[in-house]
C-alpha cells in the first residue's frame, strides 16, 4: 500500500508545470536569389557594396518570415 502511495506521489510531481515553447516550422518563400557583389579593387567600393547585399538579404528573410 505503501509502495503504491508512493509511486503516485513519484508520478504526481512530475507534472507540475507545463512549458510552452515556439517550433518554427520551415517554409518555402518564392525569392529570387540576389547577386553577390563583384570585387572591384576598391576598398570603400566593395564594403559599400557588401553592406547593401546584407541589407538585400535580410530584407528578403524578413519576408520569408512574415515580418
Amino acid at each position: 500500500m505503501a509502495g503504491i502511495a508512493g509511486i503516485m506521489m513519484f508520478f504526481s510531481s512530475c507534472a507540475s508545470s507545463v512549458r510552452y515553447q515556439k517550433v518554427y516550422i520551415p517554409t518555402q518563400c518564392q525569392i529570387q536569389k540576389q547577386e553577390r557583389p563583384v570585387k572591384s579593387g576598391d576598398l570603400i567600393k566593395d564594403l559599400k557594396a557588401i553592406l547593401i547585399y546584407t541589407e538585400l538579404i535580410e530584407k528578403d528573410l524578413n519576408f520569408c518570415r512574415g515580418e
